[in-house]
């Protein structure tokens, strides 16, 4: 039985993502030659999914058997202590504990935050069928997330600073009134504070972005309106310019929508390929564009494999299953005396306890993303 073998992933259609071979997850279907994938020109790819999702599984390459299937009958695979460890996520039955994903972004996704641990377990046990966890259909895990650039990539994520917000407070009048003024004045005291942390600050920030999120239709409504206005008419103040092109591009991508007040709220996160932002829970975020690797965390990890044409880089044997994806060049995965050749694309299950070697092509770099897990 083999230990490292190609896995066939799946792809989402979602409309935020990028349109046919523009997307990276359209670009890697295609080159991994899913098993009846067509692309579609004018079809957003959004998502690709590798692993065992019950809305989206991953089967083991030339076959019908999905890799939970496969999983299930051969534990080993899984590890003993990741079976027993992450029992409540199905492991017993091949479930992996974790939900690797390729995500292009051509729309800025709606601005969202996951619970912490207790908080999703509470909300598993209250409402199963509507919160089902990061990894398969029947249980309570928490999603943190880690956003690992592919392309150049742009975020919000996280509060900006208390001054920072107090600032367009003051300045943009457009966002001053939609904002009630004692919540303002108990904000602006709070900013003005020497700990930004304390949990009278906490209070007052939350208060404001709840007001924000909660302001009258109509009124924040003609509010944007205004400031779109100023904006084209290039009234921006210097204060105001860095979040000026957002704020054009959201509303043209949502017209209208309270979210795009939220450019003046949350940190705008510039990425180049290979950075990466940890998402803790609890905290509000919105990818704005660009292409990534989701792994989830703090459980889980991924490592960013380059190997130089014709070099070779050994991996020792980890306690926890792992998955792979080729995201450029071409060369071979070696274990105990076994070869599989691998090209951009490729998707590739690695067996706990497993030892690998990765060898690059002579022509060019090898550049793997890996993600797995570990019972602690």
């Amino acid at each position: 039985m083999p230990r490292v073998f190609k896995i066939v992933p799946t792809t989402q259609k979602y409309d935020w993502g990028k349109i046919g071979l523009s997307s990276k997850v359209a670009q890697y279907a295609a080159a991994a030659k899913i098993p009846g994938f067509t692309l579609d020109e004018k079809a957003p790819y959004a998502e690709l999914w590798m692993g065992t999702h019950p809305n989206g599984p991953s089967l083991v390459a030339g076959s019908d058997t999905t890799l939970a299937e496969y999983l299930a009958a051969h534990p080993e695979l899984m590890g003993s202590k990741v079976v027993s460890r992450f029992r409540d996520a199905g492991a017993e039955e091949g479930n992996l504990p974790f939900l690797f994903k390729v995500l292009a972004i051509e729309k800025a996704l709606s601005i969202q935050t996951h619970p912490d641990k207790k908080t999703a377990e509470a909300l598993h046990n209250e409402k199963p069928n509507i919160y089902k966890g990061a990894s398969c259909d029947s249980n309570a895990n928490h999603k943190p997330e880690m956003a690992l650039a592919l392309t150049p990539f742009t975020a919000m994520c996280g509060f900006l600073p208390l001054s920072q917000i107090a600032g367009y407070l003051v300045s943009t009048l457009e966002l001053a009134a939609l904002i009630p003024k004692p919540i303002t004045t108990q904000f602006l005291s709070a900013a003005s504070s020497a700990d930004s942390s304390s949990p009278e600050a906490k209070t007052a920030l939350k208060d404001l972005f709840s007001a924000l999120m909660t302001a009258d239709e109509a009124t924040f409504k003609a509010r944007l309106a205004d400031l779109v206005k100023r904006y084209e008419a290039g009234g921006a103040t210097e204060r105001e310019e860095g979040v000026k092109d957002l704020v054009l591009r959201l509303n043209s991508q949502f017209p209208g929508d309270i979210g795009v007040f939220c450019a003046f709220v949350l940190n705008y996160v510039k990425m180049q390929p290979g950075e990466a932002i940890f998402l803790a829970a609890g905290e509000p975020h919105a990818y704005v564009s660009g292409a990534l690797y989701d792994p989830p965390i703090p459980e889980f990890s991924v490592l960013q494999v380059l190997v130089p044409g014709g070099q070779t880089e050994a991996h020792p044997p980890i306690e926890g299953p792992s998955i792979a994806i080729v995201t450029e060049g071409k060369g071979t995965l070696e274990s105990a005396g076994e070869k599989l050749e691998v090209a951009e694309g490729d998707v590739v299950f690695i067996g706990a306890v497993t030892g690998v070697k990765l060898v690059a092509a002579e022509e060019g770099q090898l550049a793997i993303y890996r993600a797995f897990v570990e019972a602690s």
